[in-house]
């Protein structure tokens, strides 16, 4: 038998080789948009703890089980780091229950579904502005707004 490689190890030795170069870019920012959130009954694929995807799911936004954080809308199509703190009748736990980066959807809202019932803090940051909600209840909602704005205690 010929020893030499075939003609089409290299071209697909060369194809493979770009892809592994190309993983780590991050996607362009033109192709970003916000999602749109007048389709409710949308699926949406569900990841587990560990990581294995489990397929499409419909998600009920519009059932009393969500959990609905409201924005300005400025911050429509923004991705921020959001992170939830569980309360407890001493105050806020002192580590993060839940750390999610959720993108701000069309009509300015960040929805969760599946959040266990209780109170919460919320806090979402984007590169130049935090946003928080103190001892809010889910499923519910709850308005985010800058620490300044907040109502005194």
């Amino acid at each position: 038998m010929n020893e030499r490689p075939r003609w089409w190890v290299l071209p697909g030795a060369m194809i493979v080789l770009l892809r592994v170069v190309t993983l780590g870019e991050p996607e362009p920012m033109a192709d970003r948009s916000p999602v749109d959130a007048s389709d409710r009954g949308a699926a949406t694929a569900v990841l587990e703890a560990s990581s294995r995807r489990l397929g499409e799911a419909a998600l009920p936004l519009g059932d009393a089980g969500a959990f609905v954080m409201s924005v300005a809308p400025a911050h429509v199509g923004r991705r921020g780091t959001m992170q939830l703190w569980r309360r407890t009748p001493q105050g806020r736990e002192a580590l993060p229950w839940l750390t999610l980066q959720p993108r701000v959807r069309s009509d300015a809202t960040v929805p969760m579904v599946g959040l266990a019932a209780g109170r919460y803090d919320v806090e979402l940051r984007f590169d130049d502005v935090v946003l928080v909600a103190e001892d809010v209840a889910a499923p519910g909602t709850a308005v985010l707004v800058t620490p300044a704005a907040l109502p005194p205690r």
